[in-house]
């Protein structure tokens, strides 16, 4: 799968619009690689293309109220990512 942008929009949708937290079942095309056990609207999952096991994709669960707003904005500064495949992340 040539991964793009409305690709990402639409997993990002799927998480977003779950009515079961962490949700059941991931979307067409997808396995559920890691998902949390906690029953808590705030998280991210794994999932990994069903066609591509070498395509994975991290889903953060978006910002739904005020209190989680001002969190966004508490960013403290991360360290660089590590890529030790070499492979490329986002085209």
């Amino acid at each position: 799968m040539n991964f793009n942008a409305n690709n990402a929009y639409q997993l990002c949708n799927w998480l977003d619009t779950s009515s079961v937290f962490p949700p059941a079942t991931p979307p067409s095309g997808w396995s559920m690689v890691f998902a949390p056990a906690f029953n808590q609207a705030n998280y991210a999952v794994i999932l990994q293309n069903t066609q591509n096991n070498n395509q994975l994709a991290i889903v953060i669960m978006g910002t739904h109220d005020r209190t989680q707003i001002f969190e966004d904005f508490k960013i403290d500064s991360p360290g660089s990512f590590v890529n030790s495949s070499g492979d490329s992340i986002i085209t």
